[in-house]
């Protein structure tokens, strides 16, 4: 069976087939849609969550904001494409994602808003982008991973996949 739908336990953590731990605290459903909700992303903050769902009635993945408290979500992109893999900017206000046409071709890295405006494209090519801890750069990885700033601009060219900043942003692991 397929769940549907993101859980967030911001402070417990499950260990594989046992219940959360009730001193690390509560789990909170957040959505509870059918269809498929997946790929969430909590900002550093805690206070929002950004995720992958085909709840729309336009049947792709789009990209949903809301707060982890719950609440109404917004919808922050709507096209013929698949958005997934999101990442939320260190102070909250920009979403990255993965765009991916309808036969799972990956056609670039995007960035929007928090509020759903200012939606443009900075790589042509690229998956899983993560925000670096400063939120000026963005690393991608398909083939290659590559950091890039925010206007898209390369700054480091690498050989590998699967990307994440350090903590103090100063290195980068990939496989």
């Amino acid at each position: 069976a397929i769940l549907s739908g993101v859980i967030v336990a911001l402070l417990s953590r499950r260990a594989s087939g046992s219940p959360p731990d009730p001193s690390l605290g509560p789990v909170t459903r957040i959505t509870a849609d059918p269809g498929l909700t997946t790929e969430p992303r909590i900002s550093r903050d805690g206070r929002l969550i950004v995720y992958a769902s085909n709840r729309g009635t336009d049947g792709q993945l789009d990209l949903w904001l809301q707060q982890t408290t719950g609440g109404r979500a917004i919808r922050l992109t709507s096209d013929a494409s698949d958005d997934r893999q999101p990442d939320i900017s260190p102070d909250g206000s920009l979403i990255a994602y993965t765009r991916f046409e309808r036969c799972y071709r990956c056609t670039g890295i995007w960035v929007i808003n928090a509020d759903g405006t200012g939606q443009h494209e900075i790589s042509l090519s690229g998956r899983r982008p993560d925000f670096s801890p400063d939120g000026t750069k963005i690393a991608l990885s398909l083939n290659d991973p590559q950091v890039v700033d925010l206007d898209g601009q390369p700054v480091v060219h690498g050989a590998g996949a699967y990307v994440s900043w350090s903590p103090h942003g100063r290195f980068i692991a990939y496989t």
